[in-house]
């Protein structure tokens, strides 16, 4: 089965609500669509939250798709309106437009680009970080979206005259700091190919084309009909009042992504996880835009409330019945019935006889394996997972930072990753030492 038709597969049965499903989707567009907001937005935070908010829009409209092949392009779309929508309104910049030109958008296939494209994208977070609001909103939009400067300014809600401005301040900015207008363009490319935004376009054609045949259509079968009585059925046993709870997905690439620029402020804070966006918003009560999913389910979970109550009612019945005949009838301990520890305690404290207690053994501590000197590595990037066994699949136990030092107790080799075990239950993650500096 291709791409293509695993897609189609997937899609039709979230549509349908099948959380499987629609958990497998956003592990395959989590990442990328953080990029997406990564590069409008400096806040990692605040970057995550547009993410979720955008992939909620997402799914509340999933039923919108007809053509798996322009999936990915509709979702980049809709995360970059949410994008674009936080920043709004920029602040105009001050650089005069007329020092950028066509000219100044020649690639540096010289370059020295990084091998992974996690690699790529940091190296594109960590030059459009420098920027202003403004002048990375711009960038984004002509460079990595192939938008027209025209286009840009309509989206930004500003004049072309601002765009260049904004551009002009970008290509300035990235020199004073050192880096290369012409290496980001080819990263922009390396990342969002010109095939990718020609399918936009043939998405944008496919849905005028839809849509001017469902008009057609709708004048064709516009004569009235007479209705069909509907047959009656028995009702169905109801399951609704099921609480869906979505489980957390780890994303693969947790460990790269993580290490993706933030800002000082953010360093150390906690990163939730993309995939938790089903869990905690996709099928919220409160949600306007899944509000219709929730209307078929209020009568079987009325029903299941009402069942609950009454079984508390009993047993509330049941335990007052209890209680009259151990003090009217004698001699039933309810103690002994129901574990109860304040009952014991008394019954224990009135006897004469005294329980000696039962000395508590001592446990030995396991001795802590010595750390062998196997080397010393160095981080290099902002910020690093700490897990605790050489995989992605473990736990995340802590984080490391950029000039962090550690002692290597032994090292391992897996398909993806070279992973240094730094302590008990302690592993960090390396790809061609982009990540830390090994040395022996």
């Amino acid at each position: 089965m291709s791409e293509i038709q695993t897609l189609q597969e997937l899609l039709e049965k979230a549509q349908q609500r099948d959380i499987e499903a629609s958990k497998e989707i956003l592990r395959r567009i989590s990442d990328k669509m953080y990029f997406v907001t990564r590069l409008y937005i400096a806040s990692h935070e605040e970057a995550r939250s547009v993410e979720q908010a955008g992939l909620k829009k997402v799914f509340a409209r999933l039923k919108e798709v007809t053509n798996p092949e322009w999936f990915e392009s509709w979702v980049s779309e809709i995360v970059r309106k949410e994008a674009i929508s936080r920043i709004l309104p920029l602040t105009e910049s001050t650089t005069s437009s007329n020092l950028y030109t066509e000219a100044d958008e020649i690639p540096n296939h010289m370059a020295i680009l990084p091998e992974t494209t996690e690699g790529k994208k940091y190296q594109v977070l960590e030059m459009m970080d420098k920027l202003s609001t403004g002048a990375r909103a711009a960038l984004a939009l002509h460079l990595y979206d192939g938008l027209s400067i025209e286009e840009s300014a309509k989206l930004l809600m500003s004049t072309p005259q601002s765009v260049m401005s904004w551009i002009t301040e970008a290509k300035d900015t990235l020199m004073n700091k050192g880096f290369n207008l012409g290496t980001l363009i080819v990263l922009m490319e390396k990342l969002n190919p010109v095939s990718n935004r020609a399918l936009v376009q043939k998405m944008h054609d496919d849905i005028a084309l839809k849509s001017v045949e469902d008009d057609v259509l709708s004048s064709v079968f516009a004569q009235p009909v007479t209705p069909v009585p509907t047959p009656s059925f028995p009702d169905l046993p109801s399951t609704a009042g099921n609480t869906v709870e979505m489980p957390v997905v780890k994303d693969d690439n947790e460990d790269t992504m993580s290490s993706l620029p933030v800002t000082p402020s953010e360093a150390k804070a906690p990163q939730d996880s993309a995939t938790q966006v089903l869990k905690k918003k996709l099928f919220d009560d409160d949600d306007e835009e899944v509000d219709d999913y929730e209307e078929e389910d209020s009568r079987g979970g009325n029903k299941i409330v009402l069942g609950l109550i009454i079984i508390l009612l009993l047993m509330l019945v049941a335990g007052l019945g209890w209680i009259v005949v151990d003090k009217f009838g004698g001699g039933i301990d309810l103690g002994s019935i129901f574990g109860s520890k304040k009952d014991t305690t008394s019954i224990v404290a009135s006897s004469d006889e005294t329980q000696e207690a039962t000395p508590t053994p001592e446990v030995t501590p396991e001795p802590t394996p010595e750390a062998q000197d196997n080397g010393e590595v160095e981080v290099v990037i902002e910020s690093l997972n700490i897990r605790s066994g050489a995989g992605t699949d473990f736990a995340v136990v802590g984080t490391a930072y950029r000039g962090d030092k550690y002692t290597v107790v032994s090292i391992q080799q897996t398909n993806d990753y070279t992973w240094y075990q730094i302590g008990d239950n302690q592993w960090i993650a390396d790809v061609n030492n982009q990540y830390i500096t090994y040395r022996k």
